[in-house]
């Protein structure tokens, strides 16, 4: 079973910036969060968020690290996320 962080930088590497940008927003969605929400906690406007998720903005590493951040606490979290998110 990979991490979260992992599984983004998997999907970074072997698909577009639309499928990692639908793998963020399964992300947000199963944490709970509004887009507005994880944008403020990654230090972005809702603008940029929108345009990492539509893929019309391919996010860095940097980015994909901080959005890491501020949707999981711990280790354990990141893994019950990704599982969340790959049921759906």
């Amino acid at each position: 079973m990979r991490t979260f962080g992992e599984a983004l930088r998997v999907a970074r590497s072997e698909r577009d910036a639309r499928q990692t940008g639908d793998t963020i927003r399964g992300l947000r969605e199963e944490a709970g969060l509004a887009q507005n929400e994880l944008a403020r906690r990654v230090g972005f406007n809702k603008s940029m968020m929108s345009r990492i998720e539509s893929g019309e903005r391919r996010a860095s590493d940097n980015t994909l690290h901080a959005i890491v951040d501020a949707l999981c606490s711990s280790h354990s979290e990141m893994d019950a996320l990704l599982s969340r998110a790959r049921r759906r």
